[in-house]
């Protein structure tokens, strides 16, 4: 049987079998090493398999971004033609799943304080939609609308229709296998978001800080609605600066190609 040489994970170690099978792989001749998705998931191996690893054997490098998707991205007017939207509303976009700890009932709450914005979500299992749907209704919220799964491919389009785009994880986020990611996360949305040349509004927690910063996003403390409200209020009127920060996420995403991701990673086996 061969054995893997090197172990790229996204995630920390959640059962029994898989603790057992990661302490065979560590202490295997041919283990080079392992790849996680941010340096606070690599300290999370660290400190957990101390008597296994060294600190070379755990290298930090971040999801990444096929920039070439966004290359020919619509106009906000023409995306929201194509898209029946209102050409003439601010936007705001969440796109991804609709599992506890995303901040859907965050994004609800400031639909209920700013019903001049139209809060679009794109993504979601039918299921959790339908949850959601009726959650709105419940509500008497008419500014949220669910676009439902896209295909990847048409994304670009509602990435183009928006004015900013949210990404309000909580501090326990819940993904698809169970437990919580909060903590060590490297969210393919936010590469996502930055190559889209739209401002982002993203929680303030210290594993999203590794790639944004007060220069190229709005960073908020997941639960002050009030500094959410304030940043989307601005947005509204001081183009300038959302362009400002929009721009930058753009010219910092460009080193997070997956080329340079598989360059990076040879480069340190090497």
């Amino acid at each position: 049987m061969n054995k893997p040489t090197i172990w790229e994970h996204h995630q920390m170690i959640g059962t029994r079998a898989q603790n057992q099978y990661f302490r065979w792989l560590a202490r295997s001749k041919k283990f080079l090493g392992m790849v996680v998705v941010s340096e606070a998931l690599r300290k999370a191996y660290l400190e957990q398999f101390d008597s296994l690893l060294d600190a070379p054997d755990v290298m930090a490098i971040h999801d990444g971004i096929d920039l070439e998707r966004f290359d020919r991205m619509p106009s906000r007017q023409d995306a929201r033609i194509k898209l029946g939207l209102n050409p003439n509303q601010f936007l705001a976009g969440y796109i991804g799943h609709l599992y506890p700890g995303r901040g859907v009932e965050q994004i609800f709450e400031l639909a209920k304080q700013l019903p001049d914005i139209r809060f679009l979500f794109v993504g979601g299992a039918t299921e959790d939609i339908e949850n959601r749907t009726r959650q709105v209704a419940d509500q008497e919220l008419t500014n949220v609308h669910f676009a439902g799964f896209v295909a990847n491919s048409e994304l670009p389009a509602y990435y183009a229709a928006c004015d900013v785009l949210l990404m309000p994880y909580q501090r326990e986020v819940a993904v698809s296998g169970g437990g919580n990611t909060a903590s060590y996360m490297s969210p393919m949305k936010m590469f996502e978001y930055m190559a889209t040349g739209r401002m982002i509004i993203a929680s303030d927690m210290p594993v999203l800080r590794e790639v944004l910063d007060e220069t190229n996003a709005v960073l908020c403390a997941p639960e002050d609605i009030p500094a959410w409200r304030a940043a989307l209020q601005r947005a509204q009127v001081d183009k300038t600066w959302s362009d400002r920060l929009a721009g930058a996420a753009l010219n910092h995403v460009k080193t997070f190609t997956w080329k340079l991701r598989i360059r990076n990673i040879l480069e340190r086996l090497t």
